[in-house]
């Protein structure tokens, strides 16, 4: 995970004011530990009460959301809703 990643990901974390976050592909450009990271780091702002909004075309992330909306051709096409339990593994 680059470094101004981190930075900006632990200063969501730590605003208490801030109750949703959107990530627009965070992932882009990682290796599988560097999203095994996004996604630990996720989870934790989750946990703390964070709403995390998540844009994105990696399939591994999105497993790891409660709900996933899939938007084809500037429309919704399917809406998903499950549960993975937090740190559930990339």
């Amino acid at each position: 995970l680059h470094p101004a990643s981190q930075r900006l990901l632990a200063i969501a974390a730590c605003n208490t004011e801030v109750s949703t976050l959107v990530f627009d592909e965070p992932t882009i450009g990682l290796d599988s530990q560097g999203v095994a990271k996004v996604v630990a780091l996720i989870d934790t702002l989750r946990v703390s009460g964070k709403a995390i909004v998540v844009i994105t075309h990696d399939e591994l992330l999105a497993r790891h959301a409660d709900r996933v909306i899939t938007i084809e051709g500037g429309k919704l096409s399917k809406e998903i809703r499950c549960f993975v339990p937090l740190g559930g593994g990339v």
